[in-house]
C-alpha cells in the first residue's frame, strides 16, 4: 500500500502516539502495581483509551479516538483509520490467543493496527507492536484465530512462512483456502488438518463415544471397520484414522478406543466344521453382528464398478489383516461370505 505524503505523516504520528502511550504504561506500572493487576480484559481497554486519549491532546488526533471494543476488531479506532487492539494476560508469557483469521468484525477502513500487550504479572509490562508482527500460528477454537506472540521475530510469522503479506492474505476472499494449501505442504505423516477442510460439516457440539446410545454407538464402531479396515492390522497407528473420521464427520471423541476393539483378549471361533483359537477379539464385532455389518459394507461401496462389494472389502482387510492374524482370510471368508 502507497501512502501520500499526508497519510505517511498521520502514520508516523499515530506510531509516535503508540510510543507515548506504551512508554507512560510502563513507567506507570512501576509505581501502580496493584491498579494494573486489576486491570484485565475490558477494564484494560477502558484504561488505555483513557490514557491515549488524554495523551492525544496535542496531536491531530484529538478528540478523534474512539472505544468500540465489544465484539469489533480492533478494540480503539483513531481517526477512522487507525487501530488498537488490547491483548492482556495474568500469566508470565507474552503470546496468547488472537483474532479470528476471516476477521468478519473488522471495523471498515481500518489499514493499520497495533496490538498493545499487557502481562499483567510482576513485573507488569507493555509491548505495543505492528499488528501482523506478532502473528505466530494459527489454531482452532471455535474457528481458525491467529497466535499471537509479542517477542516473535518479524521474519517468523506466520505471513513469513506463506510468502504473503498480512494486508494481502485478509483481502483474499477465501484466506482459508491459503492456510489449508499452506499446512498441507507443511504436515507430518499421520497428522491431519481436519478443522480446515471447508467442504466437510460435522455437529457443533462435541460428544464422547462412550456416552452415546449403545446401538448408535455400534453403527459407528462397524462403520468405522468397514471404512479403515487397518484396524485389523498391527501398526501402531491402525486406529489414527478411525479417530479422525469420528472427530470430523460427526464431532465425536474416542478416548480408549484400543480398549474398545481389543479388550478381553482372544476368543474361540467356531462354525460348523471350522474351528480357530486365539482369534483377536475385534472380530467379534463382525461375527456378532454380521448382518449389520455386511449392510454397512453395501452402503460404503455403492459403485457400480464394485461387482461383489463384501469380497472387495475382505481383499482390503487382508492387506493389514494377514500380518497380524494368519488365519483371517479363513475367518473372514467364512463369517462373509457363507
Amino acid at each position: 500500500m502507497i501512502l501520500t505524503p499526508s497519510a505517511n505523516k498521520s502514520l508516523l504520528e499515530f506510531k509516535d502516539l503508540l510510543n507515548k502511550t506504551n512508554q507512560f504504561m510502563n513507567e506507570d506500572a512501576k509505581n501502580n502495581e496493584n491498579y494494573y493487576i486489576k486491570q484485565n480484559g475490558i477494564k484494560l481497554e477502558k484504561c488505555v483509551f483513557e490514557i491515549i486519549d488524554d495523551l492525544a491532546n496535542d496531536t491531530s488526533f484529538k478528540g478523534k479516538i474512539e472505544l468500540v471494543s465489544g465484539l469489533n476488531f480492533p478494540d480503539i479506532v483513531i481517526d477512522s483509520i487507525f487501530g488498537l487492539e488490547i491483548k492482556s494476560t495474568i500469566s508470565e508469557s507474552w503470546a496468547t490467543a488472537g483474532n479470528s483469521v476471516v476477521e468478519f468484525n473488522r471495523i471498515p477502513n481500518i489499514e493499520n493496527i497495533f496490538i498493545l500487550f499487557g502481562k499483567l504479572h510482576h513485573p507488569i509490562e507493555f509491548i505495543c507492536k505492528p499488528y501482523e508482527d506478532c502473528l505466530s500460528d494459527i489454531r482452532v477454537t471455535h474457528s481458525p484465530r491467529y497466535m499471537v506472540n509479542m517477542l516473535l521475530d518479524p521474519q517468523e510469522t506466520i505471513f513469513s512462512k506463506m510468502d504473503i503479506t498480512y494486508n494481502e492474505f485478509r483481502k483474499k476472499e477465501y484466506p482459508i483456502e491459503l492456510i489449508k494449501d499452506y499446512y498441507k505442504k507443511h504436515i507430518l505423516p499421520n497428522e491431519y488438518i481436519w478443522w480446515l477442510e471447508q467442504d466437510k460439516t460435522s455437529p457443533l457440539k462435541i460428544k464422547f463415544l462412550n456416552s452415546i446410545h449403545p446401538p448408535e454407538k455400534l453403527a459407528y464402531i462397524l462403520q468405522g471397520l468397514v471404512a479403515f479396515p487397518e484396524m485389523l492390522g498391527n501398526s501402531s497407528s491402525k486406529y489414527q484414522n478411525f479417530i479422525v473420521y469420528l472427530l470430523q464427520e460427526h464431532s465425536i471423541i474416542c478416548s480408549n478406543i484400543r480398549d474398545m476393539f481389543s479388550a478381553g483378549g482372544n476368543f474361540t471361533y467356531s462354525n460348523n466344521d471350522i474351528i480357530l483359537h486365539k482369534v483377536p477379539k475385534i472380530y467379534k464385532l463382525i461375527v456378532d453382528n454380521k448382518n449389520d455389518f455386511i449392510t454397512h459394507i453395501h452402503e460404503y461401496y455403492k459403485s457400480p464398478k464394485i461387482a461383489n462389494p463384501v469380497a472387495y472389502w475382505i481383499d482390503r482387510a487382508l492387506e493389514y489383516s494377514l500380518s497380524a492374524y494368519e488365519h483371517s482370510r479363513k475367518l473372514l471368508s467364512d463369517i462373509l461370505l457363507k
